[in-house]
């Protein structure tokens, strides 16, 4: 007996092996992705939505349908069945099916691929467990915190049921402002007319007798928009980053707009290879869709345009990495997430979950993943692996899977798949709801430091954590302009939410630009304000504006990026030596401007001296750096250009091109101070006197490949940070204008060392490059001959006129002698320019004939 069935299956294996090729042939595309959906009937019955796709790939052949099975689970009792069976249709890849009158209880369901009598392997298994609730309303909509005087301020009410009935009472409880209004299906519209804090609450019902009404109580608070003379549209949704080949991608762009005029939306770009589906988007709703069936990273622009004024639009750059069918190896472990409210545990409507690869060192470009949440559910297909789950989204605090606020303290899942198959891993979060911000009033005065008289002005309050972290916007939302203006007396006063902390600046208005601006306090940096924390009213926030040097010159720039695209920015300019014979302000003398939305930036009444630009964008996308001519600016300031500034200046306009910064992220945290000890007596490696506190140092993070990871610019205090760094071996460089460069390799891990608090000690010096190229000029009839005190190489001179016209000029080196001939120039003022490729020389001479 036992040798029969033994031949038996020998015989069944060996007639496997006879025909595995016909076998394979007649197998279709299985099932993947399947979800589910279920909503309680009035009855107390349950329908369940299940939802699916099969591979565009052509991997193996298109089924003639599939097959539904379902497993009950009652009572201790497992019975399986067919449930149904749906004709699949030639070239479509999404589908679905409800089942309909579940009784309650638990239940499974998956599906397989047919064609003829072959059937596929099964597609995953989704639980559902459904129980009878009492009937309620959920509102999962948030209403927009600010409004502004003149204009309309819109919000959409959104909200569902556990049962299937429909939800179409909307109405104002209590005293709502004057002309708020909401309409039938939930729209709520309103025009302020004043400004304040306004309470509303929103009664949201059934015509069903059996589903009671819910309530949603919130504050507006209302501002004045001092943008109105200045039209605008700002795109502020977020893009998606990655994509699956044959899964449609779906983008809501949502764009805002000053002007009352509809926006329309247009594709302006997209790279993408041949014969490969193109994107779409709604010209009026700006819905952007795709289908990609190709691998790869495509380039995608967007414009939002006025239709009213085509020339008043915004632009969204954004890259969609596409990668092969969930089903491939290298991303098989799926994880399956939920992200509820943990004071009421509704789902969380929207956020993004960051997958940090910690095992990764050997791939530094691909250790995190990213994905959305989307109505409180998430998911990711990763590679085998150990994680931390981060969490970031507008409406809840950051956080750390399970319960951790930094990452020291997170869980690390370890996920693993075999190779013929995918796992499902299960994650449940629960976070903490953002609290409503509570307002305060914060008021003070702008007057003159010299005589108190009062100065017109206007005071706005910047966000710092936008101010500084411009890349965690998805944390904060749309963040508002908090601006105010000052009256006849000089003084002022705004509403500010204690969801934020501040910094302040006073601009003199165009008619007082003989004063300086200022940020509190005293300061004329907004790296080296004081912060403002608001937990009450505030009647301090006072500005002394000096008043500007009378020196008559200027000179302007513009930043750019590799393609030459203008980028916002905040330039510094550095005074790296006085001009001889004048009065030095300070060490180190800087002055800062902001870039206007073209990149470009002008400086005036500068104190005469040799000067460097250090230029920092404001779009954390692009490396910061001191400008160096004819190159991308630079990271070391001994290796910028030195301008000259004198009382007259030629004409030029300086170009400061930034690189983009390296890919690379992580949960790597280096901080630390920046100390002076030059005048400091050392004992071993640590200086016995009090500290002296280095600010405004660019203190900066660089990977094996000499490209920027993170920098940033140290506080008045001399502290730094620099976060998100990935875990490998990078170098930090310190460099400030004045003193010797600094630089330390780290090798950071995500054992043992991924976190580093260091005090940096670093010393002054003189510029070398500034104190070689003294030069005197001696005229004569037909020559400038210029004297320098050391040798010199001349790349070329220059002669301009007072109209900014410019003349090459021929002459002859030797050595430290430099003879210019002038025999052709006509009688006049000239400005004399030489270059050696570090830094602009420059002098005024007389002609006379």
């Amino acid at each position: 007996m036992k040798k029969s069935i033994l031949f038996f299956l020998w015989g069944i294996i060996a007639l496997s092996f006879a025909f595995p090729i016909s076998a394979q042939q007649n197998v279709p595309n299985p099932p993947q992705n399947l979800h589910s959906m279920f909503k309680e009937q009035s009855d107390g019955t349950f329908d369940v939505q299940l939802t699916w796709n099969i591979s565009p790939v052509n991997v193996a052949p298109f089924p003639d349908g599939f097959n539904i099975y379902k497993t009950t689970i009652l009572n201790g009792i497992v019975s399986n069945t067919l449930e149904k069976q749906v004709p699949a249709q030639k070239g479509i890849i999404q589908y679905s099916f409800v089942v309909k009158n579940l009784t309650p209880g638990t239940y499974e369901f998956y599906v397989t691929s047919y064609l003829g009598l072959a059937e596929s392997k099964p597609s995953n298994t989704v639980r559902l467990v459904l129980t009878n609730q009492e009937p309620f309303i959920t509102i999962v909509s948030q209403p927009p915190a600010y409004a502004y005087v003149g204009k309309k301020y819109v919000y959409k009410v959104q909200a569902h049921s556990n049962i299937n009935c429909p939800i179409d009472v909307f109405a104002l409880e209590g005293h709502p402002p004057k002309g708020m209004t909401i309409s039938s299906d939930g729209l709520l519209e309103w025009i302020p007319e004043q400004t304040g804090v306004y309470m509303v609450t929103i009664k949201v019902g059934s015509s069903c007798d059996n589903l009671k009404p819910t309530f949603q109580t919130f504050k507006i608070i209302v501002l004045i928009d001092h943008n109105d003379n200045h039209p605008y549209v700002r795109i502020i949704s977020q893009p998606p980053t990655s994509a699956v080949v044959g899964e449609q991608i779906s983008y809501q762009v949502i764009a805002e707009s000053n002007i009352r005029c509809p926006i329309n939306y247009k594709l302006v770009s997209y790279e993408l290879l041949d014969n490969m589906n193109e994107p779409k988007i709604d010209s009026e709703t700006g819905l952007f869709t795709w289908t990609p069936n190709k691998v790869g990273q495509f380039y995608i622009v967007i414009i939002a345009h006025l239709s009213c004024d085509t020339n008043v639009f915004d632009h969204q750059k954004f890259v969609i990495n596409v990668n092969e069918s969930n089903h491939e190896q290298k991303n098989c472990a799926h994880v399956v997430g939920t992200a509820k409210f943990e004071d009421d545990d509704t789902p969380v409507p929207f956020g993004s979950v960051n997958a940090w690869k910690l095992d990764a060192k050997d791939m530094q470009t691909n250790t995190v993943f990213k994905t959305y949440i989307k109505h409180g559910s998430f998911e990711f297909y990763l590679p085998n692996g150990t994680y931390v789950f981060e969490f970031n989204g507008e409406q809840f605090e950051h956080k750390f899977f399970i319960n951790a606020t930094r990452f020291a303290e997170a869980a690390r899942i370890k996920l693993e798949c075999n190779d013929d198959q995918q796992n499902e891993y299960p994650v449940e979060v629960f976070l903490k709801r953002k609290t409503q911000p509570l307002v305060f009033n914060v008021s003070g005065y702008v007057k003159s430091s010299k005589d108190q008289t009062p100065i017109p002005a206007v005071v706005e309050f910047i966000p710092v954590e936008f101010l500084f972290h411009p890349d965690r916007k998805l944390n904060y939302g749309t963040i508002t302009n908090f601006i105010t203006k000052t009256d006849s007396e000089g003084n002022f006063q705004i509403l500010l939410p204690n969801s934020f902390t501040f910094i302040a600046h006073a601009i003199p208005t165009k008619n007082n630009q003989h004063f300086r601006d200022q940020y509190y306090y005293l300061s004329n940096s907004p790296f080296l304000a004081d912060i403002i924390e608001l937990d009450g009213d505030r009647n301090d926030i006072n500005f002394l504006l000096d008043p500007i040097e009378q020196v008559e010159n200027s000179f302007t720039g513009i930043t750019i990026d590799k393609d030459r695209n203008p980028i916002q920015s905040r330039v510094i300019a550095i005074m790296v030596r006085p001009k001889p014979g004048t009065q030095t302000p300070q060490p180190h003398y800087s002055r800062l401007v902001e870039t206007n939305e073209n990149g470009q930036f002008t400086f005036t009444n500068l104190p005469p001296g040799e000067y460097v630009l250090l230029s920092i964008p404001k779009d954390n996308q692009y490396a910061p750096g001191y400008y160096k001519m004819n190159d991308f600016a630079t990271l070391k300031w001994k290796d910028a250009t030195i301008i000259a500034v004198d009382d007259v200046m030629i004409q030029i306009i300086y170009e400061i091109k930034h690189r983009n910064r390296s890919g690379w992220k992580g949960l790597v945290c280096f901080e630390g101070q920046v100390i002076d000890i030059t005048k400091n007596i050392k004992v071993g490696d640590r200086p016995e006197c009090n500290d002296i506190y280095v600010d405004e140092a660019l203190v900066c993070a660089i990977d094996e490949y000499g490209e920027l990871i993170d920098y940033c610019i140290t506080d008045a205090n001399g502290k730094f940070t620099l976060e998100s760094l990935p875990s490998s071996t990078f170098k930090v460089v310190v460099s400030k204008v004045g003193y010797k460069e600094y630089e330390t390799v780290v090798n950071a891990d995500y054992e043992s060392n991924y976190y580093f608090n260091n005090t940096i000690y670093i010393m002054q010096e003189v510029s070398g490059v500034t104190e070689e190229n003294k030069f005197t000029i001696r005229q004569t009839e037909h020559n400038l001959i210029i004297a320098f005190e050391n040798n010199i190489v001349l790349n070329q001179i220059v002669i301009f006129d007072v109209f900014g016209n410019s003349y090459n000029a021929k002459f002859v080196a030797e050595n430290n002698l430099v003879t210019v001939d002038i025999s052709n120039l006509p009688s006049g003022i000239y400005f004399l320019q030489l270059n050696n490729g570090k830094q602009f020389l420059s002098s005024k001479f007389l002609v006379v004939r």
